[in-house]
């Protein structure tokens, strides 16, 4: 399967140490730090759903019906959830996790489905045939207004293990599995963990960590099948994902001590490849705890901003009862704040 993400045109020139983009210009800037605080709202940057969580959420009266909720949010038995992608569109949520089957011992990728963030029903599970199974998914769209999924081979012994891609119309049927490369033609060797993609004003990016060091680089061609460049320093982030913040770009990933997730906001020009080496200190989300999580509050999150639309930001998050998501429990919980500082959880069980 051909990949058909990114913008016909686009030329990015690299230079020494740096990379410049001509063609294929617009879009907001990004050129001081976000204020997290009163970045509420959606977005209405030129790429409306590529990298939001809540699409045509206007249409609906209630998006979360909070006092109805109990934590945690998910909890399914004989299997651990870590790694969550979240997204609102036509009236439903639809939550994609890294799943560990007990039993078996097998990783693969869960869709789950609700209406309401109360009732949530199993869609299909995300394989591909490899020796250990898949994990850390992270859902956009592409240029052409289809669904991205994204996902990554859990390391085995011997292999190299691959990132893929999958392309749906309607998040229900899936087209076949495509691997793609993140790091052809930045000259790195390492083997990706995570992956996020991204589509600002100058074409595709792409965000990944390996053994918690984090790189961003560029399509060269505006394509997931390019090459890409450069790769360099991002947010001492893991597991990252980005989002829009009121008309700016975020990465939200996992703290590397702690796990708890943190915002950081690109402080430098997004119509500059160069531009999305620059990054503002990553500012940590303190999630209050339950018997539920009170191994690991919160990892591994996605964060949906509705305060535009019923006053609250969303974060969906994976937790433990205890340190291990092996040994312990792994759960998907949900927090809400109004301010992106003070966060609350549903009523305990």
């Amino acid at each position: 399967m051909a990949g058909r993400v990114g913008r016909a045109g686009v030329t990015l020139a690299i230079f020494v140490g740096a990379a410049a983009l001509v063609g294929c210009r617009g879009g907001p800037r990004a050129d001081d730090d976000l204020d997290l605080v009163d970045s509420g709202g959606v977005t209405r940057g030129p790429y409306p759903l590529a990298n939001v969580c809540i699409e045509y959420a206007a249409i609906a009266a209630k998006l979360v019906p909070w006092d109805t909720l109990r934590g945690p949010l998910v909890d399914r038995p004989g299997e651990s959830l870590s790694d969550v992608s979240v997204r609102f569109t036509v009236g439903q949520w639809h939550l994609f996790a890294s799943r560990l089957t007990v039993a078996t011992g097998r990783r693969d990728v869960v869709h789950l489905v609700s209406v309401d963030t109360t009732r949530w029903s199993l869609a299909e599970a995300i394989d591909v045939p490899t020796a250990a199974g898949l994990a850390t998914p992270d859902l956009t769209r592409d240029d052409d207004g289809r669904f991205l999924l994204t996902a990554s081979e859990v390391a085995a012994d011997g292999v190299k293990p691959a990132t893929w891609a999958w392309h749906s119309d309607d998040l229900s049927t899936w087209e076949a599995p495509e691997a793609f490369d993140p790091e052809r033609g930045t000259g790195l060797e390492r083997t990706t963990s995570a992956v996020t993609l991204g589509h600002a004003s100058l074409g595709l990016i792409a965000m990944s960590t390996e053994n918690g060091e984090p790189w961003v680089s560029v399509s060269r061609t505006g394509n997931i099948d390019g090459y890409w460049g450069p790769a360099a320093a991002a947010p001492p982030l893991s597991l990252s994902r980005f989002l829009r913040l009121g008309e700016g770009w975020s990465v939200l990933g996992s703290q590397r001590v702690g796990l708890a997730p943190a915002i950081a906001a690109l402080t430098g020009d997004e119509d500059k490849a160069i531009g999305w080496l620059k990054w503002g200190t990553p500012k940590p989300l303190s999630v209050p705890t339950q018997p539920w999580n009170t191994g690991v509050p919160a990892t591994g999150a996605s964060l949906c901003d509705a305060r535009g639309i019923d006053g609250f930001a969303y974060l969906f998050f994976a937790a433990s009862d205890t340190t291990d998501f092996v040994g312990g429990h792994g759960v998907i919980g949900l927090a809400r704040s109004r301010d992106l500082i003070t966060w609350e959880l549903p009523a305990a069980p």
